[in-house]
This record gives C-alpha cells, structure tokens and sequence, in this order.
C-alpha cells in the first residue's frame, strides 16, 4: 500500500463510518472491491480531468512520486495506460476516455449517499466545496466566506476556481458545489439565486488631486488607466466594455489579467480605476485609495450564485448557499 494514501477523499471516510459505525484515526484504510483499492478512483478521477500526475498529486494532496505509484497501480489494475505522453503531454487512451463518465458518477453517487445518510454538521463536517469564481468575487464576498467558516465550520475546506477553469462540463459532472458570476456567464438549465448588485466606482491614489473636488469626464479622459484585461484578445470586463460603449476615451497604461491586482498599481501614482465598488471598499481598508462615483451612468453588475439542480436539496449546498448570502452581507452594501 502506498505510504501516502491519505488522498482518499474524505467523504469516503464518511461512508465508511455512517455504514458501519466505525471509527479511524489515521488515512491508511485499503477498501477493495473486485480487486481495485477504491482509493485510487480519487486519484483517477483527478488523473482523467488534469492528465497531470503533478497536478493531480497537488490536488489530492500526494507527491508526485505517490501519485505516479497510484497511476502504476490504477494502469496494471485495468490493464491499459490510461494516459500516453505526446512531448510535453498526456492524451487519455480509449479505455481511459470510456473510464472517465463512470468514475465522476460513482464518486457523485458516493457522496450523494454521504449526503444522504450522514446528513450535514457544518461544525463537525470535513467535506470540501468547490466554488467558481472570479479573484473579484473571491475578495469582496469569498473572504468574509472564509472568516465566517473559521469559526462556524472549521474543518470544511474551500476550493476556489476561477471561471476559466470552472467549465461547463466540470459543473454537468457535480464537481463544482457553486458558481458565482454575472448571470451571461452562467447556465440558463439550472437553479439560480440572486446575490446583489454591484456598483462601478473610478478608483485612484488617495493624494491624487481628482478626489478633492466633485469627479469631472475631463478627469477621467486625461488620465492614465490601470484595466483588467482578459483573454487573447485582451478584452475588458462589463464596466469596462460599457466605458467603450459610452465612447470614453482612455489610455490604458497598464494591463493586467486580474481584477484584485488593479488596486497595487494605483498607490503613489496619478493612475485611475475603474472598478467594483465592493473590491474598492475592500481595499480602501488595506491601501491609500479613493473612489468616487464616475460623472456618467454605469450599468450595474447583477451577480448571481448557480448550483446543479441535482444538488438542491443537499444539506452542505443549502448550508453553502446560506453562508454565501451572509457573507454578501456583512459587506455593508446593500444588495
């Protein structure tokens, strides 16, 4: 057995205790069931979506050495490769691409009946959430998120993946718990509940000149900007493609991928911002910044949280969901 093993997911564990009553101390459990250690269709599961062995040993928490041992095993078990290196990359075999559905269902099916029969104790409950969302989002709301699980769920875990990563098919497959964004980002099939909406605000160093007197169009003209900027063709977000809209002329000076980046380039500078309001309040509160309301209408930014229709009625999701609309707000702003 592979010293590291502990990468069995921790609702296995669960299962384990809620069918027979039993009690581990320790990650060295070997269930076997038709010869496969059942441990290791965590490691395939993450070994399939990633074709990584060191991303996958990242995500499960294993060396790279474990995680090649556990592929070694997962590949003499079913006789196949599973994953074949091309130059820098894995390609998933035949065998591995017909694997690939049965395995994200059992695991789904497995924690269904986690749900099922174990019900949910956010105080004693080691489950992990996996939650898209904008670096935006994961500041202004996520953080407060996470404060509050400090305290109230302290053994839950968050991971947070951002919308490129959170694909449509990763949230068909129910491994994405929530999905946080503008509703144009999010699936018209599946359950959706309003968070809040956001307001834009021009954001600049607090000495800057501009933020003594009443914000002026000629302000926001002449200055130099700091603008998130995304994709190969290096487009905005929604405040900054209505700025286009409305025909305000700006130099972009600097360009980065990020909206919680933005902020660090305003300091000492005579740079401006556009940005959310709820992540400039937040790092009103960390950095020398000001803000103020632009001289012209911005359309707001209606947010929004998704989850799987299959998971409604889960316990931990509704429990999710709750939290995240407490976190919204604590944020002082009104929704």
């Amino acid at each position: 057995m592979i010293a590291e093993e502990h990468y069995a997911s921790r609702w296995i564990i669960h299962i384990i205790q809620s069918m027979n009553g039993l009690a581990f101390t320790g990650w060295m459990i070997s269930m076997r069931f038709k010869g496969l250690d059942l441990n290791l269709l965590v490691a395939l599961d993450a070994l399939l979506e990633t074709r990584s062995v060191a991303r996958t040993a990242e995500r499960v928490g294993l060396s790279q050495p474990a995680t090649s041992a556990a592929l070694a095993r997962l590949r003499q078990f079913f006789g196949d490769d599973l994953l074949i290196a091309e130059g820098r990359r894995y390609h998933l075999t035949a065998a591995a691409r017909a694997l690939r559905p049965l395995v994200r269902q059992c695991l789904s099916d497995a924690e269904q009946i986690v749900t099922v029969s174990g019900g949910f104790d956010p105080s004693t409950s080691v489950r992990d959430f996996r939650v898209v969302a904008s670096d935006y989002s994961a500041v202004a709301v996520l953080t407060r998120l996470a404060a509050n699980m400090a305290s109230r769920a302290p053994n839950i875990a968050l991971d947070i993946i951002p919308p490129e990563y959170g694909s449509p098919r990763q949230f068909e497959d129910g491994t994405i718990d929530i999905f946080i964004g503008p509703q144009v980002y999010l699936r018209r099939d599946q359950p959706t509940e309003f968070l809040y909406e956001e307001r834009y605000v021009i954001t600049g160093w607090a000495e800057n000149p501009v933020f003594q007197r009443p914000l002026m169009l000629e302000d926001i003209e002449g200055a130099d900007f700091v603008s998130a900027r995304f994709g190969p063709d290096r487009f905005g977000g929604w405040g900054e493609q209505h700025l286009e809209a409305l025909g305000i002329t700006r130099r972009i000076e600097i360009g980065i991928s990020s909206f919680a980046t933005v902020p660090w380039f305003l300091p000492g500078t005579m740079r401006l911002a556009l940005m959310h309001e709820r992540l400039a309040r937040f790092f009103g509160e960390v950095a020398p910044l000001r803000w103020s309301y632009p001289p012209f209408e911005v359309p707001t930014l209606k947010v929004l949280a998704q989850h799987h229709r299959s998971r409604s009625d889960d316990p931990g999701v509704l429990w999710l969901r709750e939290q995240i609309r407490m976190a919204v707000q604590d944020g002082g702003i009104p929704a």
